[in-house]
């Protein structure tokens, strides 16, 4: 039977602690880091495939809720040229694999949604020609 006195000593084990909460800290960070690179990295496609990469018309493609592993496929194709666009080859070639799967994780991870046109642009044209 155990006695009251040895249920309220801490065990041996409960010094551990600091050091579980300093290593999580320190894992979240490295998540938070990484996250900001891709975000970072993921910024220059914007400019064509919309804010959160979400094109209007999509032309080009919405990138958003993409499978991530077709998304890295189609990077490294335009980076081999094995997928013809002298813009995306251009873009892709200045990426290291590592780069194009943060790239292609990031736009994944995003949620699937409509991109709103900015003001004064039709939405239902492919050009983004400006309405009167």
């Amino acid at each position: 039977m155990m006695s009251v006195t040895s249920q309220c000593t801490p065990h041996r084990s409960s010094r551990g602690w600091p050091l579980l909460l300093a290593l999580c800290a320190l894992a979240s960070s490295a998540l938070a880091d990484e996250a900001s690179r891709a975000r970072g990295l993921a910024a220059n496609c914007t400019t064509c495939h919309g804010s959160d990469g979400r094109s209007v018309g999509e032309v080009p493609p919405s990138l958003a809720g993409r499978d991530r592993a077709a998304l890295l496929q189609t990077l490294l194709d335009y980076r081999s040229g094995q997928r013809a666009s002298m813009i995306m080859e251009q873009h892709a070639r200045g990426y290291s694999d590592a780069q194009l799967a943060l790239i292609a994780d990031w736009f994944a991870r995003l949620p699937v949604g409509s991109a709103s046109a900015a003001p004064g642009v039709d939405s239902s044209a492919s050009t983004g020609a400006r309405q009167p």
